[in-house]
């Protein structure tokens, strides 16, 4: 009894040891270039598909399956602010590319072209879109989405669309960078100045 007690004490002492071992290691990121000199500053990832815009030239970058990275230009003069999956009725988890004034792109099924794409849009001319953002936290099969703009402004669409579900303006008039759905009925709202 005492070499089995000796033993399984050595054996947890050896795994413990071990994991502590495994846990400590340094674990290095792998470099992928991309051949360009453009900068960009958003990614969005669909099942094996990474999507990276660049907001000053309309280029977007599209690796699939771990294969090379492929260069799309956005047919548009307009700053690409924000990529977002975003989960539609019927169709799934579709990337999204939206411009400063909510021009709408999205990959070719096969990822070698950028289509012209819509969504519903409810803001005044003069207002620019921030970033386009996923709201679907629950099961069911709906299509939920915001749209960011300047001077504090959030509109949130469901599905079928015909009008947003809300129009908001906040008092502070700062710029909002991101939303967080938190649960069915809440959004956090981050902008500038706390």
């Amino acid at each position: 009894m005492k070499i089995f007690t000796r033993f399984s004490t050595h054996l947890i002492l050896f795994l413990f040891v071990f994991t502590l071992s495994v846990q400590g290691q340094t674990h290095l990121w792998q470099n992928t270039s991309i051949n360009t000199l453009r900068d960009f500053y958003e990614i969005e990832t669909s099942s094996d598909t990474l999507v990276l815009i660049s907001g000053d030239s309309g280029t977007v970058a599209i690796r699939s399956n771990n294969g090379p990275w492929t260069l799309l230009q956005a047919q548009t003069n307009k700053a690409l602010v924000s990529v977002e999956l975003i989960k539609f009725n019927n169709l799934g988890w579709k990337p999204k590319i939206t411009t400063e004034n909510c021009e709408i792109f999205s990959p070719s099924a096969n990822g070698q072209s950028l289509i012209a794409d819509t969504l519903p849009t409810y803001l005044a001319p003069y207002h620019k879109t921030r970033k386009l953002v996923n709201l679907n936290i629950s099961t069911l099969n709906e299509t939920r989405f915001g749209i960011i703009s300047d001077s504090g402004k959030i509109v949130g669409y469901k599905f079928p669309f015909s009008s947003p579900r809300f129009d908001i303006s906040l008092a502070t008039q700062k710029p909002v960078r991101d939303l967080y759905p938190f649960s069915m009925w809440n959004i956090l709202a981050i902008a500038d100045s706390g």
